[in-house]
């Protein structure tokens, strides 16, 4: 497992695009890029890029099957988690987490990892790590599984890369100055119905 540095919030944003957004239109958030890009920049957040073994035996093509949308990249996902720990009755599928619903949640007594097949909304990193037992969100990349012929991995664009995020050690204070941001551009919000004289 390899870790990203970055040393710019243009770097931050190419990573988030590259990694989160794929390409994908719905979830472009410019704001949303940019808050994340500046807690990846200040190591409130870490991520690291890490190789996907040889699963290709472990993987149940029923299971894909079972999946309407994203089979093969859950199932990856299934293996990857099972391959970290987590026994299959710990891991459910498109559960309710910080008001989202990310593809994959592995739950054992002591933490949690979160787990986005694809592209994602930008946020959902963030308010997935004030959940208190989630250590790792983990987002798999569209592209050729890792045991493809070379010509799929061209005609997909590349083999399918898997990114692991973690909390840093400036996550609490980081988070602190975002949430009071917020507070802070909500309370400049104007109500019309206040002008009012009912």
């Amino acid at each position: 497992m390899k870790q990203i540095r970055l040393k710019t919030l243009e770097e931050g944003m190419d990573l988030i695009f590259e990694v989160l957004i794929q390409g994908d239109t719905r979830y472009y958030d410019h704001w949303g890029e940019l808050d994340l890009s500046k807690f990846l920049l200040k190591e409130a957040i870490l991520v690291y890029e890490s190789e996907i073994p040889d699963i290709k035996d472990k993987i149940d093509h029923d299971k894909i099957s079972s999946h309407r949308v994203q089979g093969s990249f859950k199932e990856i996902a299934r293996v990857l988690l099972k391959l970290s720990g987590f026994e299959n009755n710990q891991i459910f599928f498109e559960r309710n987490v910080s008001g989202s619903i990310p593809d994959l949640l592995a739950k054992s007594p002591d933490k949690s990892i979160i787990v986005e097949c694809c592209s994602c909304r930008v946020t959902k990193i963030i308010a997935y790590f004030q959940e208190e037992k989630v250590e790792e969100v983990w987002v798999l990349t569209i592209g050729a599984q890792p045991w493809e012929e070379e010509r799929y991995i061209k005609a997909l664009g590349g083999k399918m890369q898997w990114f692991i995020f973690k909390r840093g050690l400036n996550w609490s204070t980081t988070l602190q100055k975002y949430k009071e941001n917020i507070e802070k551009e909500l309370s400049k919000i104007h109500n019309v119905g206040d002008d009012l004289d009912i």
